[in-house]
C-alpha cells in the first residue's frame, strides 16, 4: 500500500502538473470567447493544478507518517471526487472522457488508501 499510496502522490504530480502547465502557457483568448470566461478558467484551473500537483513535494519526506498520509489523502479525495464529477458533467457538453475518467480513478485510489490508512501508515512516536 506504501508503493501504491507514492504511486498515487507521482500520479497526481505528473498530471496536475502536466495540465496546469498546460492550460498556464497554452490558452489565448480567441473570437468564440469574447469576455475571456474560458480563458479566466483555464488560467484559474491551471493555477489550482499546479497547487494540487505540488503536495507531493509537501509531504513527500514524512508521507508515510499517518497524521501527514490522513491530511494528504483527504485533499486528494475531495479534490479528484469532485473534479470526475465536474468533468463528467462537461462530457455531456462534449469534452473529452479522459479527465473524468483521470479524476475518478485517483479519487478512487486515495479514498481506498484513505480507509486502509491504519495498515500502512506510521503513528508518530
Amino acid at each position: 500500500m506504501r508503493k501504491l499510496f507514492t504511486g498515487v502522490l507521482i500520479a497526481n504530480l505528473l498530471f496536475e502538473g502536466w495540465i496546469g502547465l498546460i492550460l498556464l502557457f497554452k490558452i489565448s483568448p480567441d473570437d468564440s470567447d469574447p469576455l475571456g470566461v474560458h480563458t479566466a478558467w483555464a488560467t484559474d484551473y491551471a493555477f489550482a493544478a499546479l497547487v494540487i500537483a505540488s503536495l507531493a513535494f509537501w509531504v513527500w519526506k514524512n508521507r508515510y507518517q499517518r497524521n501527514i498520509a490522513r491530511l494528504t489523502l483527504g485533499i486528494l479525495s475531495s479534490f479528484h471526487l469532485l473534479l470526475a464529477i465536474s468533468t463528467g458533467m462537461a462530457v455531456a457538453d462534449g469534452d473529452p472522457l479522459a479527465a473524468p475518467i483521470i479524476h475518478a480513478s485517483l479519487a478512487l485510489l486515495s479514498i481506498t488508501l484513505f480507509a486502509t490508512q491504519k495498515q500502512w501508515a506510521d503513528d508518530l512516536a
